[in-house]
């Protein structure tokens, strides 16, 4: 029992330590900034987040600016685990790998179900990917688990922040540098919860997550190109 305690502790201060070093990094790069739609979840009901991919920052400024708020478990793929310093911290911080392409890709979702059964927020990127034009068709885990776990999904919408990490590859460190300059605005707007319905599909519940996220993302998009024309005024 101690033992275990001891482990919780410190898990509990290698997750401080690290959101505490994203928040500093999120405000070096970025203008962080959070809108929350009415029905917003409490602190402790976040349930299953989801959120459109944008840049590979998005793990930073998404624990930066949420981190504190609500502990985060997200689903990652398995080879960050592997990663020298970066692995380290993603086993302390209780992520949850993704075994691609492989016999154990269906462990990552069992995981994930256990999670939230135990009160747990876990968070994934339905793409997958960074899409490289267009919104790519949402992959239903996050439908999945939230019906197996009979937990509300947190829709959440952003953008910006590719501003200095674009996904296409090329100048990237000339974008990150002036990033540190300028520091593009970057809006998060974490929209109502979304409860699977009974007897809901998975590839329903999935249509509302995906139309509710590009909505979502839709104002934050709205919200940023406000911010530009105020700093051209």
């Amino acid at each position: 029992m101690k033992q275990r305690r001891k482990q919780s502790m410190a898990r509990d201060r290698v997750y401080r330590l690290v959101i505490a070093v994203m928040k500093v990094l999120t405000r070096t790069v970025s203008q962080t900034s959070i809108k929350e739609a009415p029905g917003t979840p409490s602190r402790d009901s976040f349930g299953i987040i989801v959120l459109n991919h944008i840049s590979l920052l998005d793990p930073l400024v998404v624990g930066g600016s949420l981190g504190a708020r609500v502990r985060i478990h997200a689903l990652a793929k398995d080879s960050l685990f592997s990663t020298p310093v970066i692995g380290y911290f993603m086993k302390k911080m209780d992520h949850i790998p993704v075994y691609r392409n492989s016999d154990r890709a269906v462990d990552a979702l069992h995981d994930a179900i256990r999670g939230v059964r135990d009160g747990k927020t876990v968070a994934l990127y339905p793409e997958g990917t960074i899409p490289k034009d267009e919104p790519l068709r949402f992959k239903t885990g996050g439908a999945r688990i939230a019906i197996e776990a009979g937990a509300p999904v947190t829709p959440i919408g952003q953008w910006g922040i590719q501003e200095a990490f674009p996904a296409k590859r090329g100048h990237r460190l000339r974008h990150l540098l002036k990033a540190i300059f300028k520091k593009p605005r970057h809006v998060l707007v974490i929209g109502e919860s979304l409860v699977p319905s009974p007897g809901e599909s998975v590839e329903g519940l999935t249509r509302r997550i995906q139309e509710s996220v590009e909505a979502l993302t839709a104002q934050a998009r709205e919200l940023v190109l406000q911010g530009h024309k105020k700093a051209l005024l």
